[in-house]
């Protein structure tokens, strides 16, 4: 059981000793009721079987005067006797009658008492079978939560991971290209300045060109001899504000040059 369902559990095993001790509370007060009932009734009992007794006792002392006063015409001794056997008799009967009332009455009396305890153990056994269903129910439904909860949190990590892993390959993708890039135009720049130095050399270089016609012709977009060799005169003659024959003689060196 995970560290999460701890309170949960402990929350129910109280709940349970709570019914239980409920149960042990029942079953004293049902003790304790039982053992006053019982005492109150032998105490009624005994002052009625008391009373009893004393009533045929007084009963016997009456019929011993009535005896007394019809002596005189009978045997008196043998009528005492048979009274007396009638008495004693009655006072057997009545007090084996008494004591198997009473013996039935107090196991009625305790099966009485073991079917209301049976009636609480059962009544307490359904709230604690109703307590584990609940327990139970609750305990699944966290580790259900626990199990929801682990599952987003991996796959948040996972989609961190993921995001961190693209973001970096993205980055070191970016600084190979930026570096790529700068190394050609650091190798561009260093072919269009060797060019340019080349280029300017070539024209300048031409028989009776110069920096001043060679910059003219640049601005029109003549960069190198070989481009010269290939221009038209007159338009040479005019881009560079010379002479036909000169523009000519320029095309003709650079269309020769080596």
């Amino acid at each position: 059981m995970s560290s999460a369902n701890s309170p949960i559990e402990a929350a129910f095993e109280l709940q349970r000793r709570s019914i239980e001790h409920g149960e042990r509370l029942f079953e004293h007060g049902l003790e304790m009721q039982r053992d006053a009932t019982e005492t109150m009734l032998r105490n009624g009992f005994a002052a009625q079987q008391r009373a009893q007794e004393e009533a045929v006792e007084m009963s016997r002392k009456l019929f011993d005067a009535q005896v007394e006063a019809v002596q005189s015409a009978m045997d008196g001794d043998e009528f005492q006797s048979m009274v007396d056997r009638q008495f004693d008799e009655y006072g057997e009967e009545r007090s084996a009658a008494w004591d198997e009332f009473e013996t039935e009455f107090f196991e009625a009396m305790e099966e009485l008492t073991e079917r209301q305890r049976d009636l609480i153990a059962e009544s307490v056994r359904t709230m604690l079978d109703a307590q584990d269903d609940v327990r139970h129910q609750a305990v699944e439904a966290t580790e259900r939560g626990q199990e929801v909860a682990q599952t987003a949190q991996e796959r948040t990590e996972r989609a961190a991971r993921q995001t961190a892993d693209t973001a970096e390959r993205q980055v070191e993708a970016a600084g190979q290209q930026a570096q790529r890039a700068t190394q050609q135009a650091g190798r561009a720049a260093q072919q269009t300045a060797a060019t340019a130095e080349a280029i300017e050399e070539q024209l300048e270089d031409l028989d009776g060109l110069g920096p001043t016609y060679a910059d003219r012709l640049r601005e029109q977009g003549i960069q190198s001899v070989a481009e010269l060799g290939q221009a038209n005169a007159d338009l040479v003659a005019e881009w560079t504000d010379s002479t036909t024959e000169q523009a000519e003689e320029w095309v003709e060196t650079a269309g020769n040059w080596t």
